[in-house]
This record gives structure tokens, sequence and C-alpha cells, in this order.
């Protein structure tokens, strides 16, 4: 009974619309007719709809309570189809100025959140509970927890940026991943970077348009590719502070042995035992692979020296003076 009511409800809605909508609508006896001359000639029933131009109701059936505009099978309560602008769109007008219009969304009975246009303020508002995003009409601002935002994105809380390599990307192509070094204590993967170039890993992230890297362990910035030459003390300590770590920057200096020995990983006994997946390219030359430092021996005029292609820890740092030969300089821009 109570079906019966609805349908007959809606039969008369959409006979009001119509007979308003168009004269030629009439009531006959054998059943409703409209202007395209189709005829309505009883109740519905199991898997019939109603149509009006472009609007079908189905009342029973499957269907029951949907309703489709552009189409006669809708899969929802209201269901719109149509080719492309604007027939796929929802309009949603005001009849004056400085007028409100949107979306409520409840949730049994209850208001969860709301898709609007603050008029009054110029402001595409979604809000929901205590969260708010806003879009400003006058200038493209976005807003998250704040509703006068003055930068293309202002957040009013704390950003959180997840997943490893990922941080924050400036202008120049350069990630920031952390907002200082992290601490010693801290050791950061470097197998998860670029395939390829190793580069943007946890640890490792490639700087200075591909010329240096930043250890994200240390702080420190380091030449990407080392010169492969050899030099006395004297010219390695010219070599780095004439800014040969990369061709745009000064800056660099030879670095102190705990910094140069922090590169070391005691699990890799290959050279140049650095960590696997590193971005750095470094050539072998002729010779063993020593790199100088900047940290004096207390008992003589040399520095120590890091030997980088030995399995042996008493073998792994020497004093530069108990070298026969010159050695390498790898520049290191420090933290400040």
């Amino acid at each position: 009974m109570k079906r019966g009511v609805i349908v007959t409800a809606v039969i008369l809605l959409f006979l009001i619309i119509a007979i308003k909508s168009n004269a030629e609508t009439k009531i006959t006896p054998g059943g409703v007719t409209f202007p395209d001359n189709s005829t309505q000639s009883k109740a519905w029933t199991v898997g019939e709809h109603w149509w009006f131009e472009d609007i079908c109701y189905n009342p029973v059936g499957a269907l029951g309570g949907r309703v489709g505009i552009g189409t006669s099978s809708p899969a929802a309560k209201l269901h719109i189809k149509g080719n492309d602008f604007p027939y796929t769109f929802i309009y949603l007008d005001t009849n004056a100025a400085n007028q409100d219009a949107g979306i409520r969304f409840y949730e049994n009975s209850f208001v969860k959140g709301h898709l609007y246009h603050d008029a009054s303020e110029g402001l595409l508002r979604l809000e929901a509970n205590q969260a708010q995003l806003v879009l400003s009409s006058s200038d493209g601002n976005v807003g998250i927890g704040t509703t006068g935002p003055d930068e293309k994105l202002e957040v009013a809380g704390n950003i959180k940026v997840s997943g490893a390599g990922n941080g924050i990307k400036f202008p120049n192509g350069s990630v920031q991943t952390a907002a200082a070094a992290p601490p010693w204590y801290q050791l950061l993967p470097a197998n998860n970077g670029e395939p390829g170039t190793g580069c943007n890993s946890s640890r490792f992230q490639c700087v200075m348009n591909n010329q240096a890297v930043l250890d994200n362990e240390m702080g420190l910035v380091w030449e990407l590719a080392p010169y492969s030459g050899e030099f006395n003390l004297a010219d390695a300590q010219i070599h780095c502070a004439r800014g040969h770590g990369t061709s745009t920057r000064m800056g660099w200096r030879l670095p102190q042995i705990d910094e140069l020995t922090s590169l070391i990983d005691y699990t890799v006994t290959t050279f140049p035992r650095l960590p696997p997946g590193h971005p750095f390219q470094i050539i072998v030359t002729l010779g063993n692979p020593r790199v100088y430092s900047a940290t004096a021996t207390l008992d003589d005029d040399g520095v120590l020296v890091l030997t980088m292609n030995t399995n042996d820890p008493a073998l792994l740092v020497r004093r530069s003076t108990d070298l026969a030969g010159p050695a390498r300089a790898w520049c290191v821009r420090p933290r400040r």
C-alpha cells in the first residue's frame, strides 16, 4: 500500500511537470499521452521505468528508487550520464549575490561535513568536523587549517612527509629530506635510491646539479666524482680550496679523518668499501687508492690518510709520511 502511494505520487509529480511544461500532454481513456505520442497506460510493474524527456525513474524492482538522467539503468539514487560539459555537470545556483551554495554530508542523520562556496569570504571550503581545506577564489591560495592563506599553500599545523628519500623539493630541483643532519646514532640505508644512479636514498642525496652528494648522516657535502689524479699534500689542499669540488661553488676543503672514515662500510670488503647503493663515482688509478685527510699526526709533520682498498684495519688509516708517493684529494663542504 505504501509503495503504491509513493508510485502514484511520483506519477502525479511527473504529470504536473509535463503538463505545466507542455500543453499537449493529455490524460485520455487510454492513459497519459505525451507530446511524442507515447502513452503510459498502466501502473509500473517489476522491470519497468518511467521516462520524462531525459529523466528516468525506476520505482520498483532491482533498480527501485533510483533516478537516472541520461541513463535508463542508474547505478545509484541519482545517476547522471552525458557527453562532456555541460551535460555531466551539476549546477548549484543562488537567487541573489552573497549567498552560499554547496553540499552537506550526513551519516545516520548526523552532519559529517560540507563542501560549499563561502560567498562572504570568497572561499571554496571543504569542512569535516574540526578539519578544513579552503581555496581562495581571488588569488588561488590554498589553506589547510586556516581560512586566510597568504601563500599558495599555508598550513596551520605540522606537515608530515613519509617514505624513504622523500622531502620538500625546491625550484632548483634539490630535495630537503631533513630539517638538519641526523645525529650519529641514526644509521640510514643507501640502497634505496634511484636505480642506476644511487641518488636520493635515505642517506645520500645528490645536490648542486648532481655534482655533489649530501650525506644525511653527517650533514656533509662530498664531491660526487672526486678528481682521479694524485697530489702531494700541499697541492691537495690547494686543489680543494680553489673550488674544484664543483664548477660553480667555493668553500671546499680536505676532510678530517673522522669525516672521511664515516663513509667506510666495514661490511664491504672490496674497493671502494662504500655503503651498498652509494652514488659516488670513484675511479681506480695508479697505485693504491689513498685519500688525504686534514687531520695532522702528532708525532711528525704529516696527516692521516685513508686507504680504501684494504681489509686490514691496521692499514685502513696510515700516516702520510709512511706512504711512498702521493695520494688523492676528496673534497668536502662542511656543515655550518
